[in-house]
């Protein structure tokens, strides 16, 4: 796919609209997706995390024999999570919901890793505020504007031969530390990541991540994960039509 680029603010609309080609959708995924693409309608834009805030930053996957607590030394089977570097991300900040800050929601923090994959390959990852324990990390939780401090993929993706579950802890107004577990097994830190650069709110509009954004090669596992594109895409038009 060829795109033309164009700067939004600071920030290329390549970066910010890239997606990946649908599979054929099913059924039960026209359904949701028209479902998805209706309620954006009523709402006059996103059905879900319509309102958001994003940001340049930074991403660091520190060497694996460094032996200190800023991450583990476990291979997971993907480039991006085992060779130490720094990448440029995007980052978007959203309640799903969006309701007043006086009130909790789900607080939802989505990541595109810029050129995982080579020259226009973007990796995006999708999190939301989420329990710690095996269990809970597949609950979103609710918290208040301000509060939220751990978040999880929620479900799993494929690395390697391997199924990983990504998280982040807050661990100051700007920066995260990134994590990842087996489907059972406790959470290890894998990189850090800082945020620079607010972009504009047209940018920050304009960016759609998307499970279906897979260019560092971490693909989404089973089948919610199988109706979440085309789910996110019609939310994001707010348009039936094309489903």
């Amino acid at each position: 796919m060829t795109a033309r680029t164009m700067t939004t603010g600071t920030v290329s609309t390549e970066a910010l609209t890239t997606r990946a080609e649908p599979a054929p959708p099913t059924a039960l995924d026209r359904a949701l997706a028209c479902a998805f693409a209706l309620l954006g309608r009523l709402r006059g834009g996103r059905a879900v995390h319509g309102r958001g805030e994003a940001w340049h930053g930074e991403l660091r996957v520190p060497a694996a024999s460094r032996g200190s607590d800023v991450g583990g030394t476990e291979r997971w089977g993907a480039p991006l999570l085992d060779e130490p570097g720094t990448h440029a991300v995007l980052v978007r900040r959203s309640r799903a919901l969006g309701l007043p800050s006086w009130l909790p929601d789900v607080t939802g923090v989505a990541i595109r890793v810029l050129d995982a994959g080579g020259t226009g390959l973007h990796q995006d990852l999708l999190l939301d505020t989420g329990g710690r324990s095996v269990i809970a990390r597949r609950v979103p939780t609710l918290h208040l504007a301000g509060h939220e401090q751990h978040y999880s993929s929620l479900l799993a993706w494929q690395a390697g031969s391997g199924k990983v579950m990504f998280g982040a802890r807050t661990t100051g107004p700007s920066s995260l530390q990134l994590l990842l577990a087996r489907s059972s097994g406790p959470w290890q830190a894998w990189a850090t990541l800082t945020l620079t650069e607010r972009l504009p709110p047209d940018a920050a509009d304009a960016l759609h991540l998307s499970p279906a954004n897979t260019g560092a090669g971490l693909t989404p596992v089973g089948w919610l994960q199988r109706l979440r594109p085309d789910s996110y895409a019609a939310s994001a038009r707010g348009d039936a039509d094309h489903v």
